[in-house]
């Protein structure tokens, strides 16, 4: 319909319209967030466009200001290059500004979205993003974006508080290291990856459950923001882990530096610290590749004291200490491609340990004196010894057992030259020990001892 000037300034008026607009003329001239690019909206380097045009219906009202209400038809938007179908979109002008609802969905999981804007004299406003799944409905606190603008930096997130996809964030703007180019938040993001995996890729959600990661992960630092290419957005801070959850088991604590790029993730000083032992790593370094793969290097891994009948699993008691420990270990150049346990490769080495010290008294009967009449089953097990592997197709092989005894040096052991000994990427052993005695009565065949199971739960045997 058509208006003239005299009727919107004299009276009252209600209209409803419907209207289908291109990108182009959504905005009027082009900024630093927000521009057009042919049939495109961009924002922030993400194209935004839908299919044909974009069409709604509006009730368009003046009196002494302008109010303006209606939707948006349902369908399929595109972000980048990926669909999201948004359904429900409601929308409100009034005196400057906007309010927008809608529902979409994401990985099959259902979101509402609402977002109140001042459009003039400069943009502003905040988001609320609420998971709206029926079971989980008001039980979880809705992810709440708040923006605003300022003449030294223009258009900033002023924080982002609330839980999204098994994310706590709690971010607030950083002024000293923000400009007009890049916005930084400063603050924690708590990551529950369980949850988290549901909303990813199939393959990077396959490499969370292949490694039993869990709940317990927090990144803490600046997050850059840049407003001209989003690729060139990164993270500097660290990786923290308290009671977090990783193979199976609740671990102590988790310390590294972290910085976080488009396609290169790197942590260094990486130390985890538990009961059952220390982890620690000069470098992790994750960088994609063609055919979106990402390539995994670790120069050198080092372990101390490690006690694998102390590993807690999840759910469930600390276990009562055994005596096998890895008192020294070491790993060299691994390398390879993540969620392709096959491609890894590395070498390495580690002393170990397989009895408790204890003090001798006048009830005990010495060791000597067992040994030499055959008496003592403690012949049978190796109480230290050296051993080096290589890593290679899924496994960890031995290749090589020395200066390895038992108690009083009355049996030594080294590895079956006939079966192959290893140790899989899932904790699973599969060792098979040659054992020479040094005791009264010689046996004419050696004797094979079979170690199997996993760590917290190792099983010998004897052939």
């Amino acid at each position: 319909p058509s208006l003239d000037i005299h009727t919107l300034i004299n009276r009252k008026i209600k209209r409803t319209f419907h209207l289908i607009v291109p990108a182009q003329f959504l905005i009027k001239e082009n900024q630093a967030f927000l521009k057009s690019e042919e049939k495109d909206l961009v924002f922030f380097d993400q194209k935004l466009r839908w299919d044909n045009q974009m069409e709604c219906s509006f009730d368009f009202s003046v009196d002494e200001s302008m109010d303006v209400k209606g939707r948006l038809k349902e369908g399929y938007y595109w972000i980048g290059e990926k669909a999201y179908y948004i359904n429900d979109f409601r929308y409100h002008w009034m005196d400057g500004k906007l309010i927008l609802d809608l529902n979409t969905l994401f990985h099959d999981n259902p979101f509402d979205i609402e977002a109140k804007i001042d459009l003039f004299p400069h943009l502003k406003g905040e988001m609320t993003i609420q998971e709206t799944l029926e079971e989980e409905r008001g039980k979880k606190k809705a992810l709440k974006i708040v923006s605003n603008w300022n003449q030294k930096e223009g258009f900033f997130i002023q924080s982002l508080e609330g839980k999204l996809c098994g994310l706590d964030f709690f971010l607030h703007h950083n002024p000293k290291a923000s400009s007009i180019e890049e916005m930084v938040l400063k603050g924690q993001l708590k990551i529950d990856l369980p949850i988290l995996s549901k909303s990813l890729p199939l393959k990077v959600s396959h490499v969370i459950d292949a490694f039993g990661m869990g709940r317990g992960y927090e990144m803490s630092g600046d997050w850059t923001f840049s407003k001209k290419k989003m690729t060139n957005s990164h993270f500097k801070g660290y990786l923290k882990g308290k009671k977090f959850q990783l193979m199976g088991s609740e671990i102590d604590t988790l310390l590294s530096r972290m910085t976080l790029y488009f396609g290169c993730i790197e942590l260094s000083q990486f130390q985890i610290s538990d009961a059952a032992g220390i982890f620690t790593i000069d470098t992790i370094r994750f960088e994609k590749e063609a055919k979106n793969r990402w390539k995994m290097e670790i120069p050198k891994l080092n372990v101390q004291d490690f006690r694998p009948s102390l590993l807690k699993k999840i759910g469930r008691y600390r276990g009562k200490i055994k005596p096998l420990t890895i008192r020294q270990m070491e790993f060299q150049d691994i390398e390879g491609i993540v969620g392709d346990v096959k491609s890894f490769r590395g070498k390495g080495s580690l002393h170990f340990t397989n009895t408790f010290k204890r003090d001798y008294n006048i009830l005990d009967i010495p060791f000597e004196i067992l040994g030499r009449l055959g008496l003592d089953m403690g012949l049978l097990i190796p109480v230290y010894g050296h051993l080096n592997y290589i890593l290679s197709e899924g496994k960890i092989h031995l290749i090589e057992l020395k200066k390895s005894y038992s108690e009083g040096k009355r049996s030594r052991f080294y590895l079956s030259p006939f079966e192959p000994s290893y140790i899989d990427l899932d904790g699973n052993l599969d060792i098979n020990i040659k054992m020479k005695q040094y005791v009264l009565f010689k046996v004419t065949e050696p004797f094979t001892l079979s170690i199997k199971g996993a760590f917290d739960t190792i099983h010998y045997s004897l052939k």
